[in-house]
């Protein structure tokens, strides 16, 4: 099946909560969410969700030229490496279907990891990524106070 065009609408997903919680697409903490989403997928939500901070309300996409700017390939079918870099982000709740899949509504934030991640990753990015909740204050129930699309000066790993 292919994409019902190879231009794709991109959208804000906006969520009052991961907003406040999440992480911008410039933090290095994303970098925790690689062994769990994938180098492509992690690209793409950084490359999408850093245009939709400068576009607004939204941008239309050509996924051909996003797929080889990703570096794979040219191919938008069901089983080509960019369908299922966009299929991961959805399974992942970082990007979201809608209008028969050709909108891509997309986070501006990423959240923290579940447990059950943090759970998979090697020692060293479970303590980066309890650093990273302690230093900023991102706990759930608790008010972390605003959250700046910009890197930190700290340090992943």
């Amino acid at each position: 099946m292919e994409l019902p065009t190879p231009q794709l609408r991109v959208e804000r997903w906006p969520d009052s909560v991961i907003d406040h919680l999440g992480f911008g697409p410039r933090s290095p903490y994303a970098d925790l969410w690689l062994g769990i989403l994938g180098p492509s997928t992690v690209c793409a939500w950084r490359l999408l969700s850093s245009r939709l901070e400068r576009a607004g309300n939204g941008f239309d996409v050509d996924l051909v030229e996003m797929a080889r700017l990703l570096g794979l390939g040219t191919g938008v079918g069901r089983n080509s490496p960019m369908w299922r870099t966009l299929e991961r982000a959805t399974r992942f709740e970082i990007a979201q279907w809608r209008a028969d899949k050709t909108v891509l509504a997309v986070r501006l934030r990423i959240p923290p990891l579940p447990r059950r991640h943090v759970l998979r990753l090697p020692l060293v990015a479970q303590q980066a990524h309890e650093a990273w909740l302690t230093a900023s204050n991102r706990r759930p129930g608790q008010n972390p106070g605003p959250v700046t699309g910009g890197a930190t000066k700290r340090s992943v790993a």
